[in-house]
């Protein structure tokens, strides 16, 4: 090879190579995925494995989720819920969720469920709004329950911030007639050496006292199932944002801070179990 064809092919690859390391930094976007702009890109579970404890004992069991598309802007979220409270006292409660949401803009929905807590039953409906801005949602639930321990009105105002793609700060405050204005703060972060797989904890405050949950969180669609073969669509799987924003929403049982749900469960289990009363189901 003469002197001048390899300076020709050294000039080639020094000019190639910038070309090559731009086009690899290009962040994968939603519609290179294939997610789009429909309510809920695919059919996708979710699957939560959560423990923690507060004034009444500890609280742990699991948690899964199953959303499907109807149409391109309509949503349907199936929750559940099941496991132990007040270290000995057995739960369990499932929720729908009917949703229209515009991934860029913002979500509306309705959602209702029940947990049975031993005995003791409780129900619950609600109105949902997300509002997206850039890398923040704001969220807001205004609803209303009843059953065998609490009948009144609740609500929660609440924002999450992604500090990045895959890691998301949210807090927010709730008010409900069992436990008047509370508070909850919340962490998740996207592992990504394992696709789908998320690390997350909650901390919720009232004037009952306070309580903390944390897990493990599967986020289960085409990208990230751990069974593909696929390696380019693992690399391409949707980031934290994306999945919150195209493929589920939070799991209603979790979602009102101190209103109905998980808090309220470990509050009837501890009445239940000879500690303060909580509502009309009395106390030790």
């Amino acid at each position: 090879m003469s002197v001048g064809h390899g300076a020709l092919l050294v000039s080639v690859f020094l000019s190639a190579s910038p070309a090559a390391e731009a086009q690899d930094a290009v962040p994968v976007s939603s519609d290179q995925f294939g997610l789009g702009n429909r309510a809920v890109a695919e059919s996708n579970f979710r699957l939560d494995f959560f423990g923690g404890a507060d004034e009444n004992g500890g609280t742990y069991g699991g948690a899964p989720s199953l959303t499907i598309p109807l149409g391109d802007q309509l949503g349907l979220q199936v929750d559940g819920v099941a496991g132990v409270t007040a270290d000995e006292i057995g739960f369990a409660g499932g929720a729908a969720q009917l949703f229209y949401r515009d991934p860029q803009k913002f979500l509306i929905g309705v959602a209702a469920g029940g947990v049975y807590v031993d005995s003791v039953a409780q129900y619950g409906v609600a109105a949902i709004a997300e509002y997206y801005l850039d890398n923040v949602t704001l969220e807001g639930m205004v609803g209303y329950e009843t059953g065998d321990a609490i009948e009144g009105l609740y609500g929660r105002a609440g924002l999450s911030v992604y500090a990045n793609p895959n890691l998301r700060l949210g807090g927010g405050v709730s008010y409900s007639r069992g436990n008047e204005l509370g508070g909850d703060v919340q962490v998740e972060a996207l592992l990504t050496d394992i696709p789908g797989m998320v690390l997350y904890a909650t901390g919720i405050f009232d004037q009952q006292g306070a309580m903390g949950l944390a897990g493990l969180r599967f986020y289960l669609n085409s990208s990230t199932n751990l069974l593909t073969t696929d390696r380019t669509k693992q690399q391409s799987e949707p980031t934290l944002i994306d999945m919150h924003r195209h493929l589920n929403r939070p799991n209603f049982l979790f979602s009102a801070g101190s209103g109905f749900g998980i808090r309220q469960i470990s509050l009837v289990g501890g009445a239940l179990n000879g500690r303060d009363g909580f509502g009309d189901v009395g106390g030790g």
